[in-house]
């Protein structure tokens, strides 16, 4: 087992919170567009919440992990990977959307 310094814990659960706190903040941000966006811009925006929502639980587990409350050992691929996938999810939709918009075939 690996020793962490004070500095190392300090320095990781300073960097992982501050990246809870905006990811929590672009959430909020998100969720207020989705109350107003119209009908077709709808989904898009659900779906970045989604992975806004994705980001917000890695960084509260890494957050744990810092505080060696919990071991991500083998999730971290998955965590990472997951929010990405669903933000080209996203975007595939508003490619669609735009597509359409545009009458395009």
């Amino acid at each position: 087992m690996s020793t962490i310094s004070i500095a190392d814990l300090n320095s990781s659960l300073t960097i992982d919170l501050i990246r809870l706190v905006l990811t929590l903040i672009w959430l909020i941000l998100v969720l207020r567009i989705i109350w107003r966006v119209e009908k077709k811009l709808d989904l898009f925006f659900k779906i970045v919440a989604l992975a806004v929502i994705l980001i917000a639980f890695r960084q509260t587990l890494r957050v744990f992990e810092d505080l060696q409350e919990i071991s991500l050992k083998g999730w971290n691929f998955f965590l990472d990977i997951a929010p990405s996938v669903v933000m080209i999810i996203a975007y595939i939709v508003m490619d669609r959307l735009i597509t359409k918009l545009d009458k395009e075939k």
